[in-house]
């Protein structure tokens, strides 16, 4: 699944982070996410951390496009492109309170945070 969820990324230009097992906080958002070896997970500034280490992986639709100093980004927002995506390749989420699509990794060492919905494994 992350190979799958990092061509989107790169496609739309999007930002995803996780949140690890056992920690409060997610990692900041990164503008990648790869699977440098079987069964590991890489963001920029992170990892590589093994998948079973990871409770969820957020991504947030919003490309922020650079436009000039004095400019604020352009916001586009992808939320119709991710959700349509992730419903074709047959990846549960979750639409958070902050906007952001949540993959919850069902690896049986890993936490379920779909209520009993059927899931998939980061190692799928």
């Amino acid at each position: 699944m992350i190979p799958v969820l990092s061509a989107l990324m790169a496609r739309l230009k999007v930002e995803a982070r996780v949140k690890e097992l056992g920690r409060v906080e997610p990692s900041a958002w990164s503008p990648w996410l790869i699977e440098p070896d079987e069964g590991y997970v890489e963001l920029k500034g992170l990892g590589p951390i093994p998948k079973h280490a990871i409770e969820w992986i957020e991504i947030n639709p919003l490309e922020m496009t650079h436009q000039g100093r004095l400019i604020p980004p352009k916001k586009i927002d992808h939320s119709a492109k991710i959700q349509g995506f992730l419903k074709q390749q047959a990846i549960p989420f979750l639409w958070t309170d902050e906007r952001f699509f949540r993959i919850a990794n069902e690896s049986p060492k890993a936490c379920n945070l779909h209520n009993g919905a059927p899931g998939r494994a980061l190692d799928e």
